[in-house]
């Protein structure tokens, strides 16, 4: 028997198919037609989810065979290393001490020998100076260890590299890194509140990539020769193909990880911050960050349309703030690169 139910918002129907096996209890993604966020909560009850409704009146003739395998493959994607998530969970802590956050990643003892000799690199000027963690998270504080933490916990789930893209291994993990070290240093200028979450979101914004790429593989050629049109964006492309975006895709990915929802939103964003009606802060901010990797050389294409100039304005930053936070990304990721001695 078809599972058949409707977006909530804009009625767009859907069917999946009785042998669908969801990833978890809980399953969200985006609407393919208008981007609401649909839930689907499975589980012994034979009554009707209360997040969704049911659609009676589905036109579609056949169960949506693009949606069921891009949620399915949508549990395939590994997390960032669980260590990383209580270390975040740690920084929202008040009562939480050095000491806490250093017993915390020591229980990673690889992990903890990569951040360790990561502090130790020219980029934080304590080369061979800090022994341990514990002195490293007092000297460079909860944050800065947090996102190495995050640095070095992304390498295995951003450095594959993507066939159907066409990205060599260690691109994806390098544009994301510059992506995270600008959306940082924005945030640091204009809303310092912000600064772990613009980093964070700006380490993981491309994630979706991670979920279409097989569906892309399958018509690479296709992918490609719409690509090279003049004016046609890759957003523009994927949802041309497969229905939905890396941005969409990328939100449901965080959805079913439990990330929070500013986060989510932002990456829901990252291409149409004009649309955040939620968090267009950081929206913008990721949005520009990951422009300015684009055109400092470090983006994976020319996909995005240009922010509009109400944004810029918000952002606030001369051309000069802008340039200093390009130059001083660009060497953060190189040093990550050396140090953690990635291609």
């Amino acid at each position: 028997m078809l599972m058949k139910f409707d977006c909530p918002k804009c009625q767009k129907p859907y069917k999946l198919s009785e042998n669908f096996s969801p990833p978890s209890p809980k399953v969200i993604f985006p609407c393919r037609k208008c981007g609401h966020e649909i839930i689907l909560n499975f589980s012994d009850s034979t009554e009707a989810p209360s997040d969704f409704k049911l659609g009676e009146a589905a036109k579609e003739e056949k169960p949506d065979k693009l949606v069921e395998k891009i949620i399915d493959h949508v549990k395939k994607i590994k997390p960032l290393p669980n260590v990383v998530l209580k270390a975040r969970k740690l920084l929202k802590d008040e009562d939480a001490t050095l000491s806490d956050i250093s017993t915390l990643i020591e229980t990673d003892p690889a992990m903890a020998t990569r951040v360790l000799r990561f502090a130790n690199s020219a980029y934080y000027g304590m080369q061979g100076k800090v022994a341990s963690l514990k002195h490293a998270a007092h000297i460079l504080g909860f944050t800065q260890i947090a996102h190495m933490f995050e640095i070095v916990g992304s390498v295995e789930m951003l450095g594959s590299k993507l066939k159907g893209y066409g990205f060599d291994a260690m691109t994806l993990w390098k544009h994301s890194l510059f992506t995270a070290s600008a959306a940082r240093q924005i945030a640091e200028a204009i809303n310092p509140a912000l600064e772990g979450e613009a980093f964070t979101s700006g380490l993981i914004h491309d994630v979706g990539k991670l979920v279409l790429d097989p569906f892309v593989q399958e018509q690479k050629e296709l992918f490609a020769r719409k690509l090279g049109e003049k004016k046609v964006s890759m957003l523009n492309v994927e949802r041309d193909l497969l229905g939905i975006d890396h941005a969409q895709a990328g939100y449901a990915v965080c959805r079913t990880w439990n990330l929070p929802k500013l986060l989510s939103n932002a990456i829901l964003y990252h291409h149409t911050p004009d649309r955040d009606t939620n968090s267009p802060t950081l929206s913008t901010i990721l949005s520009i960050a990951n422009i300015l990797a684009v055109k400092s050389g470090m983006g994976l294409d020319e996909e995005h349309a240009p922010v509009s100039n109400e944004a810029i304005d918000a952002i606030g930053l001369e051309l000069g703030d802008m340039m200093r936070i390009a130059s001083d990304s660009a060497s953060f990721v190189q040093e990550a690169s050396e140090t953690l001695k990635v291609a």
